[in-house]
This record gives structure tokens, sequence and C-alpha cells, in this order.
């Protein structure tokens, strides 16, 4: 029992000084960051910002959610057939909601998943929720993650190629990669593991194991036209919307940034935002921005100006997440 209590009080210990080190290293990149910006200028643009475009940024955020929600709902909903979109959704939102204030990357993924569980997920062979149902959310978590962050990259892949070679070999690009679809899908059901099979793709140690786990589960969805089309048009429907939402925050701000720069940008935040090192991506994407001014001859005051204005709005509306988080804290505690 001492020892429990010993690991218990290293472990608390180790968190905090883990939260300590974000913290310090979030406020040290922001300051060498705004080091290199015009803080009048910066402040001139935040203080003249318009609330009407901000407010359509707004709603085009809450929409991305729900399709966001949408796309982890297909994966869970292949394991666990009795899943429904509103409870996916509940959890979805309320782990948006801890992303936003909980000073860490994937604290929200953690509360989604805990919260699928705590409300009775069924079993993918029927019953009670077990430790394989656990897997099943586990898995569902890291692949939705990483499928975004995969349309994030194409986003901004397709963006710069219509910078740098033009319209027609983007297009040419996009077109291959339907080209190529087919095979991809056949493929992938050589090493897919059928839906009623979750304990195979699940039961894996290590991380090797947990890494070949993932990518069985990503083939079960490949070799599955079926499943695989709604949870791509949801994700990419999802990052679409949260990316295209930073247009109408430069409309609000002035700003001097052309809309195909932010198709590139928008998704490289995105994808440095997901690095565990500082806290919800401070500093982290406002480097980001010092680094790309230049090569896209863009004022670098007005990309940090958008990066921390997006931080903002995002943090905003994932406040909506708290209103599903205590109905469902209630229902909890009534049971």
């Amino acid at each position: 029992m001492m020892r429990k209590a010993g690991f218990g009080v290293a472990e608390a210990a180790r968190k905090r000084s883990s939260l300590l080190m974000k913290v310090a290293v979030t406020l040290v990149l922001l300051a060498v960051s705004l080091r290199w910006v015009r803080l009048d200028v910066l402040a001139a643009s935040l203080r003249q910002a318009r609330p009407g475009p901000l407010l359509i940024a707004a709603l085009m955020l809450v929409l991305g959610g729900f399709a966001g929600a949408a796309s982890w709902f297909c994966i869970l909903r292949a394991r666990l057939p009795s899943m429904r979109f509103r409870d996916a959704a509940a959890c979805h939102w309320s782990g948006m909601f801890f992303n936003s204030f909980l000073p860490s990357n994937v604290g929200g993924d953690v509360v989604k998943g805990y919260l699928v569980m705590r409300d009775g997920a069924p079993d993918p062979d029927g019953g009670t929720a077990t430790a394989l149902t656990w897997r099943v959310v586990v898995m569902s978590l890291l692949l939705d993650r990483a499928l975004n962050l995969a349309m994030l990259l194409g986003i901004g892949g397709f963006a710069l190629l219509i910078d740098r070679h033009g319209l027609v070999t983007a297009v040419a690009a996009v077109g291959a990669v339907l080209v190529a679809l087919p095979l991809a899908i056949a493929a992938a059901r050589r090493y897919a593991v059928p839906a009623h099979d979750a304990s195979e793709v699940l039961d894996a140690t290590g991380w090797r194991g947990a890494v070949r786990a993932l990518f069985r589960e990503a083939c079960a969805f490949a070799g599955a036209p079926r499943r695989l089309v709604p949870l791509l048009l949801a994700a990419l429907a999802s990052q679409v919307l949260k990316t295209w939402s930073n247009y109408f925050i430069i409309r609000a701000l002035g700003l001097a940034i052309p809309a195909l720069s932010m198709w590139m940008v928008i998704p490289l935040f995105g994808v440095v935002s997901a690095l565990p090192i500082s806290i919800g991506g401070l500093g982290v994407r406002e480097l980001t921005a010092q680094a790309v001014a230049g090569p896209l001859g863009l004022d670098n005051t007005h990309l940090v100006a958008l990066s921390l204005t997006g931080h903002a709005l995002v943090a905003a509306v994932g406040i909506l997440g708290a209103i599903p988080l205590l109905t469902s804290s209630k229902r909890a505690a009534r049971r």
C-alpha cells in the first residue's frame, strides 16, 4: 500500500513538473515571437476587429465541430454499432471544451474517451462495457486524430501546388489520387480486420504493436468503401470549415493575407499545434508564422494576429462544450 501511495505522489509530482515546463515553454516562445512583430500594428488590428465577420467565423467553427464529431462517430460506429451520433457529438464537444482550457494537447481526447466509457458505451460483443471497449475507444481517438492531421496536410499541399505550379497541376494530382484509390482499397483489404473481430486488431502491446494495430484498423476502413467515404467526407468537411473560418478572421481584422496563402498557412498551424511542446500550440504557431512569413511574402505581424485571434475564437467556441459536459455529469450523478 505504501509503495502504491509513493508511486501516486511521484506521478503527481511528475505531472506538475511537466505542466510547469509547458507553461514556461509557452511563455518563452510567445515572448520570443512577439519581439519580432510590430506591437502597435498588432494591437490596432485587434482593436479594430469587426464583429460581423468574427461571428461568421465562429459559426463555421461550430459547423466544423459537428463535422469533426461525425468523423469520429463513423469510426466508433464501425466497432460499436449501437453508438448514437448525439452521444458521440456530446462527448466530442466536451473534449473540445477541455482542449481549449486544459494545459495539454491531448486532454480533450482523454476526456472524450472517458465520457464515452462513463456514459455506457456498449461492448463490441454485446453486454456492458469492458476493457475491450476501452481499447476500441482509444483506437478510434488515435485514428481520428491521424486522419484529421492527414486532411490538414492534404489541404495545405493542394494549396501549395496551386501556388507553385498552378491549378491544373493541383487538380491533376488530386485526379491521380482518385485513380489510385481503388488500388489502395484492394491492398487494404488484405490487412483489414473484420468489424466483428475487434479483439485481434486491438490486442496489442508496446508501441510497435500499437502502430501495427492502428495500421490494421485504418485498413479496415480503407477496405470498406461504404464506411470509408462518409468518414473521409466528414473529416474533410471539418478541416475545410475550420480552415475557411480564418478567411473571415482576416476580413474582420483587415489583414493583408491572400486567401491562397491562408489555405497554406492554417493547415501548417494546425499540424504544429499538435506537437506536445506548449499549451494549445501557443508560441509554436507564432514562431512558425515568423518562419513562413518571409518565403510567402507576408507580413509577420499580420500572421501572428491571425494566429492569436484564431486561437481565441476556437477557445470561445469551445465553451459550448460545457453544455453537454454539465448535462452528462448530471445524468451520471442521477444514475
